[in-house]
C-alpha cells in the first residue's frame, strides 16, 4: 500500500517515484488536498507542543510559588527581636530593617509568580480550547480551512476548561460534556452538517436548489442570528457571507 509521506526517495516503490515529490525533507504524494492536510497537521502539531510547554510552566511556576509560600510560613509571627540580636550581634534596628526588607521581597516574588500563573492558566485554557475543538472537528469531518475557523469561531463560546484530578480538561457546554462526543453530535446535526467537508457532503446533488436565496433575514445580525444558514452561506457562497456578515458589523475568521 502506498504511504502518503516517505522520509527517502529510495523508499517509494520505483514505479510510483514520480507522483512524489520532496516537502521539508520528506517525498509527500502530488495530490489535490494533500496540502490543506499538511498544513492542517503542522497545525495541530504545534497547537499540541504549545500545550505541553504551557502546562510544563504551569507547574514549574506553582511549585515556585508553593516554594516561597513555606518560607513566608517559616518566619515566625512572634519574632523575637531580642533574641535575633542576642545571636547576630545586630541592633534591633538592624534586624527590623532586614526582616521587612525580606518580607518585602518575599512578597514580590509570590506576586510575580501568582500573576506568571495566571498568565500560563489563561494560556493553557487557550491552547486546550482551540487544540481540542481543532481535534474533535478534524475527526467530524470539518477539514476545510476555512470552515475550520468559522466552526471554531461559533463553538468556542460553549468550550470551557475544568480540572479533573490534577489534569484539565476542555468540555462542551452546560452538561460538561466531552469535547469529541459532543462535537461529533454537533456534526450530526442539521447546523453542523453544513461545516462538513465537501468531500464528504459530495453526492447530495448539488445542495438542493430549494433554499436559493435563503432566509430574507440576515443571519449575521444579532436580532435574527442563524447558525444553520450561517453555516450553509459561509459553505456555499462565501461572498455573500463575508458581505452580510460585514453589514451586521461581525467579524467572522475565514471570510474577507
Amino acid at each position: 500500500m502506498l504511504k502518503l509521506v516517505y522520509e527517502s526517495r529510495d523508499e517509494i516503490p520505483e514505479e510510483y517515484q514520480a507522483l512524489y515529490e520532496e516537502v521539508d525533507g520528506k517525498w509527500r504524494l502530488k495530490a489535490e488536498g494533500v496540502q490543506d492536510v499538511q498544513m492542517l497537521n503542522k497545525t495541530l502539531e504545534k497547537e499540541r507542543e504549545a500545550r505541553k510547554t504551557s502546562a510544563k510552566k504551569l507547574r514549574e511556576a506553582v511549585n515556585r510559588v508553593s516554594n516561597l509560600e513555606e518560607k513566608l510560613e517559616k518566619f515566625p509571627d512572634d519574632f523575637d527581636m531580642e533574641k535575633w540580636n542576642e545571636v547576630q550581634g545586630k541592633s534591633p534596628e538592624d534586624v527590623a530593617e532586614v526582616r521587612e526588607a525580606y518580607e518585602k521581597k518575599l512578597k514580590r516574588q509570590q506576586t510575580k509568580y501568582e500573576e506568571q500563573i495566571a498568565s500560563l492558566n489563561d494560556s493553557l485554557e487557550q491552547v486546550l480550547v482551540d487544540n481540542g475543538l481543532t481535534d474533535a472537528l478534524v475527526d467530524s469531518g470539518v477539514k476545510k480551512p476555512a470552515l475550520l475557523k468559522a466552526a471554531k469561531a461559533l463553538l468556542r463560546d460553549s468550550v470551557k476548561i475544568i480540572q479533573v484530578g490534577d489534569r484539565h480538561e476542555a468540555v462542551f457546554g452546560e452538561t460538561e460534556d466531552k469535547l469529541p462526543d459532543a462535537i461529533k453530535a454537533w456534526a450530526d446535526s442539521e447546523e453542523g452538517q453544513h461545516f462538513v467537508s465537501a468531500e464528504q457532503n459530495r453526492g447530495g446533488g448539488g445542495g438542493g436548489g430549494g433554499g436559493g436565496g435563503g432566509s430574507s433575514q440576515n443571519p449575521f445580525h444579532p436580532d435574527t442570528r442563524n447558525l444553520t444558514e450561517q453555516g450553509r452561506l459561509i459553505n456555499e457562497n462565501p461572498d455573500k457571507a463575508s458581505r452580510l456578515a460585514q453589514e451586521a458589523g461581525v467579524k467572522v475568521p475565514g471570510l474577507t
